[in-house]
C-alpha cells in the first residue's frame, strides 16, 4: 500500500517543508518521514489497506491528525495546517507566579518555555540547574562580570525553599536577567530535561540494571565495552533501524524514556502492550520485539537522543500514562513539566525511606 501527499501553511497555501509525518497503519505498523523542500511525502508500505493515522507536527505550526479507512492500495491526502499566531508563543509575563504540580495542568502547552514557571516545584533545583549552566557558561565562553554578578546574587536564594512576598518579585527579575545573558543555549527546555535526567542517580545503585542500543536485527547478546554516558559509542542516522535492550540482575519495576532530538519525552516501558512494568532478573529484554509490531526508526533531527531506565524492587510509575487509542507508548505533554514532577517524587520517596533501593543507567544515541 503506498501513502502519499503534501503539506500545506493553511494561509498561504505554501509547502511546508521539514514538517514530521508520522504514519500508523492498523496500529501494527509506525512510520516517520519529513516533508521534502515542495511539502510532499511518499511510503510505500507492505501492509494491506485498513485504517492509516496521520500525525503531522512542525515547530510554529499547530500539530493535526487525521485518520482515513481505505480499501484501496494507494491513499492520496493534501494535509493543511495552521501557522501559530506570534501572541501565543510569546512569553506571557504575570506580575508573580505561584504554581503547585495540580496547578501546573493549567499551563497550555504552547506557552513559550520560561524556568520562572518551575519555583514554586523545586526553588533549590531551579538555582541548581542556573548556577550549573553559568558554570558551562564559564567554561566554554569565560567569565562575564554580569553573569558573575548575577550568579552571586542568586546564592542568597539558594537555600531559600519557601518564598515570601517581598523576596519573589526580586528573584523572579534576577532569573529573568540571567535567562537572557546566558541565552537559549543554555537555559532552554531541551537543557532542563537534560539536565534533570542526567541528575536523576542514587548515590549508590541497589543493583545493577544495564539499558543498551543496537541496529535492528541484533539479539541483544552484547559484547562490547561499556562506554561512558557523555560519548556515545556509535554514530546513528535519521532513517536508521535500531533496538533497545534492558536488563536488570535483580528482579524489578522498570521505567524507560526516550528523551528524542526533538524534545518530546516517550515512556517506552510501561506502554499499552506492557502495562505491568514488573521484569525479571537476568532476562535481556527488547524494544521493539517480538511483540512489538514495528519498527525502531530514528526519525531526527539530528542531535544525542537519551534513554534513562529507572528501576525499583517497590512497584512504582513516574511519569502518568495516559495511551491515546492506537498509540503503544506515552508522549509527555510537558517534557519539563513531566521530569520535573518524575525528580520531585524520587527524591520524596528516597527522604521519606519509601523505596528501599533504586538504581538507574543511561545511554546516549548520536544521530546524525
Amino acid at each position: 500500500m503506498r501513502i502519499n501527499g503534501s503539506i500545506k501553511n493553511s494561509r498561504t497555501e505554501s509547502p511546508v517543508k521539514g514538517a514530521k509525518i508520522e504514519l500508523g497503519i492498523d496500529n501494527y505498523e509506525n512510520y516517520v518521514i519529513l516533508s521534502d523542500e515542495k511539502g510532499r511525502f511518499d511510503y510505500q508500505t507492505e501492509g494491506k489497506p485498513g485504517i492509516v493515522n496521520i500525525n503531522v507536527e512542525k515547530d510554529g505550526y499547530e500539530p493535526k491528525s487525521l485518520s482515513y479507512q481505505i480499501d484501496k492500495p494507494e491513499l492520496q491526502v493534501s494535509v493543511v495546517i495552521d501557522e501559530i499566531k506570534p501572541d501565543l508563543i510569546e512569553e506571557k509575563e504575570t506580575d508573580k507566579i505561584s504554581l503547585d504540580i495540580e496547578q501546573w495542568e493549567e499551563i497550555e502547552p504552547e506557552e513559550k518555555w520560561s524556568i520562572r514557571k518551575f519555583l514554586s516545584i523545586n526553588a533549590n533545583k531551579v538555582v541548581s540547574f542556573l548556577m550549573d549552566q553559568v558554570a558551562e557558561y564559564r567554561k566554554r565562553r569565560g567569565e562575564d562580570r554580569e553573569i558573575e554578578a548575577l550568579k552571586k546574587k542568586l546564592t542568597l536564594y539558594k537555600e531559600n525553599s519557601k518564598y515570601m512576598t517581598t523576596e519573589r518579585e526580586d528573584y523572579e527579575k534576577t532569573i529573568g536577567e540571567l535567562e537572557k545573558k546566558l541565552g537559549s543555549t543554555y537555559v532552554s527546555e531541551n537543557t532542563y530535561v537534560n539536565w534533570n535526567l542526567d541528575k536523576i542517580r542514587p548515590l549508590k545503585s541497589a543493583f545493577k540494571i544495564e539499558v543498551w542500543v543496537e541496529e535492528a536485527g541484533s539479539t541483544g547478546k552484547r559484547d562490547i565495552q561499556r562506554i561512558p554516558r557523555q560519548k556515545p559509542s556509535k554514530v546513528y542516522h535519521v532513517g536508521d533501524k535500531i533496538n533497545l535492550f534492558f536488563r536488570s540482575e535483580k528482579d524489578c519495576y522498570l521505567n524507560l524514556w526516550n528523551f528524542g532530538t526533538s524534545g518530546k519525552l516517550t515512556v517506552l516501558f510501561p506502554n499499552a502492550l506492557f502495562e505491568d512494568n514488573f521484569i525479571k532478573a537476568n532476562k535481556t529484554y527488547s524494544i521493539p520485539g517480538e511483540d512489538y509490531p514495528f519498527d525502531y526508526i530514528l526519525s531526527g533531527p539530528a542531535g544525542n537522543e537519551k534513554v534513562k531506565a529507572i528501576a525499583a524492587t517497590d512497584k512504582f510509575n513516574l511519569i502518568d500514562l495516559t495511551h491515546k487509542k492506537g498509540e503503544i507508548f506515552t508522549v509527555s505533554r510537558s517534557a519539563s513539566r513531566d521530569i520535573t514532577v518524575a525528580a520531585k517524587t524520587i527524591e520524596t520517596k528516597v527522604e521519606t525511606k519509601e523505596w528501599k533501593g533504586w538504581s538507574e543507567d543511561m545511554i546516549e544515541i548520536k544521530v546524525e
